[in-house]
């Protein structure tokens, strides 16, 4: 994989809320990750360091709890996408009062991820397989509580788990941006049913009263980082 680093005007992004997907480093991390195709500014080429410097050359910032996004200068940082985002047609569009219900929620990008994993199409269009491993209470609900206190609670904390399916393409700017409609886009929350492949269907392990063949699952929660299965995997039904 070729990666190559932005190198832009400094920007620092305030965060008005906890909905940013893509963010400071990380946001130069998914560029490389995507095979990024930007290119270094003279600015950030004075930076560089001797050759032969396992280090990238840019400036180091300082650390900070400011709620605020600081990257190096001559780098920025842009959101590629957001929890609550809607994902597929007819998803509701993002309430940041929370009033979105658990149906709404199964439409839209899930709550918190910290890993992901890219399958290319081709050199300019892919599709991200994103992990969505907790929720934050207070601003899931519209009640601003930290525990359900109702079923429909419930189903959106577990709609808001799980996995988000997006495809992404990069556009003539050289940036990344997610593919409204597409066929790929989905959610896989604690309670989608999959369809167990590879070398564990079947295994007594996975046999229960629900499912005696050990074939079928429903749903996934709690997941942390990520990894891709060279040899099994998890079939949407």
């Amino acid at each position: 994989m070729k990666i190559e680093l932005s190198a832009l005007s400094t920007d620092r992004l305030p965060d008005p809320l906890r909905r940013k997907f893509l963010a400071g480093s990380g946001a130069i991390g998914l560029t490389g990750f995507l095979s990024g195709g930007l290119t270094l500014s003279g600015s950030a080429l004075a930076q560089e360091k001797p050759a032969g410097s396992p280090l990238l050359g840019f400036q180091a910032i300082a650390a900070s709890t400011a709620d605020e996004i600081v990257v190096a200068p001559g780098y920025r940082a842009d959101v590629l996408i957001s929890w609550g985002d809607p994902l597929v047609n007819g998803a509701a569009a993002f309430d940041p009062q929370g009033n979105n219900s658990a149906e709404d929620q199964e439409k839209q990008f899930g709550d918190n991820n910290d890993g992901m994993s890219f399958f290319a199409i081709n050199d300019h269009r892919g599709v991200m397989a994103i992990n969505n491993e907790y929720v934050n209470e207070p601003t899931l609900f519209a009640h601003g509580g930290s525990k359900a206190t109702s079923l429909e609670d419930v189903k959106k904390s577990q709609a808001a788990h799980g996995i988000s399916i997006v495809e992404v393409k990069r556009g003539e700017d050289n940036r990344w941006q997610v593919v409204r409609p597409s066929d790929y886009n989905r959610r896989i929350t604690a309670n989608t049913p999959m369809r167990f492949s590879g070398p564990a269907a079947g295994d007594k392990a996975l046999q229960t009263a629900a499912d005696p063949q050990g074939m079928h699952v429903l749903g996934t929660f709690g997941n942390c980082a990520n990894g891709k299965n060279a040899v099994g995997h998890l079939s949407h039904l």
